[in-house]
């Protein structure tokens, strides 16, 4: 019996330009779906995945419906294949083409979703400017601790605890770029700022909400599946 496989898709921080263009080139079926999400988001998808800067891809409001594409897009080529996850599981913005992928949401309401996602965390990032860092070699303990000692500055919060070793902070600019600095006099290993436009994953991020419910509410939901 064929071992069971388990899909991770990425999120936000993932992309570069170029991503999904061997796919595109190799398989009719992702040029499809390229066509597909650009016709219904009216927005050059392949253009903004192949040819754009990473200035461009970077914005939020850009780069989730081109990495959703792009997890989609692979999604595709591994069925095409012969293979399809046993379960699926996403990183952030990658949660989406999870459901995708377990059949929770059609192609469709999947691209029109992180659509709006993005557009609605673009507006909150705007009004709260700011940005995300990767620690490395600091525990979520300590990196509370540091948010803790920033706030004077202004928030910093934990944003993703990705393993025991490697936690991601968020929030104001200058607060952040303070955390970064104690974290490495504390013994950090490593501090890498991530590519995105604004504070994910942070309190600034809560009026984004009220545009996602309601998109949500739109969609028809389905039960998740297997293969």
């Amino acid at each position: 019996m064929a071992p069971s496989v388990v899909f991770l898709f990425p999120g936000q921080g993932s992309q570069s330009v170029g991503m999904g263009k061997a796919f595109f080139d190799g398989y009719v079926s992702v040029r499809r779906l390229f066509q597909e999400a650009s016709d219904l988001l009216k927005k050059d998808l392949a253009k903004l995945c192949f040819e754009d800067r990473d200035s461009t891809l970077v914005q939020t409001d850009q780069v989730q419906p081109a990495i959703t594409l792009v997890n989609l897009a692979v999604l595709q080529v591994l069925r095409e294949e012969g293979l399809s996850p046993a379960a699926s599981a996403g990183h952030s913005l990658g949660e989406y083409a999870a459901l995708c992928a377990a059949g929770v949401l059609s192609f469709g309401d999947t691209m029109r979703l992180v659509q709006i996602r993005g557009a609605a965390m673009k507006e909150a990032a705007e009004r709260h400017p700011g940005g995300m860092i990767a620690v490395f070699g600091l525990d979520r303990e300590a990196l509370s601790g540091i948010c803790r000692d920033v706030k004077e500055t202004g928030s910093v919060e934990v944003a993703n605890h990705n393993s025991p070793l490697q936690v991601v902070l968020t929030g104001e600019k200058q607060a952040l770029q303070k955390a970064g600095e104690l974290a490495k006099q504390r013994g950090a290993k490593l501090v890498v700022p991530l590519k995105v436009s604004g504070p994910w994953h942070s309190r600034f991020m809560a009026e984004a909400k009220e545009s996602m419910r309601q998109a949500l509410q739109d969609c028809a939901l389905g039960r998740p599946r297997s293969r």
